[in-house]
């Protein structure tokens, strides 16, 4: 079965590549601008952008498609008919409401 992921990736670690793994499919990656919208949550300085976190999954093949979600591709993601799936994560929740 194929999904459609939406995820805040800060950084790639074990715990998102299994997770990643179970749901194949498509993924959406959080652009920082909808990061920033989540109330009282500091980002680590740390953390790699979206197109850096699509640049490094590009090349692991899991995924048949890649996107950077901002505003403009909103639309896309709510004409997804693939089944949503996301991490359990403070911003990935707040996306959610």
């Amino acid at each position: 079965m194929k999904y459609a992921v939406v995820s805040y990736i800060p950084a790639l670690h074990r715990g998102y590549l299994d997770f990643f793994r179970k749901y194949p499919g498509v993924l959406y990656v959080l652009h920082e601008e909808l990061v920033r919208e989540v109330p009282r949550m500091a980002r680590d300085i740390r953390a790699l952008t979206a197109e850096e976190i699509k640049t490094l999954l590009d090349g692991l093949k899991i995924f048949d498609e890649i996107m950077i979600l901002d505003r403009n591709a909103l639309p896309r993601l709510r004409q997804e008919s693939l089944p949503l799936v996301m991490p359990d994560e403070d911003v990935n929740r707040h996306f959610a409401e």
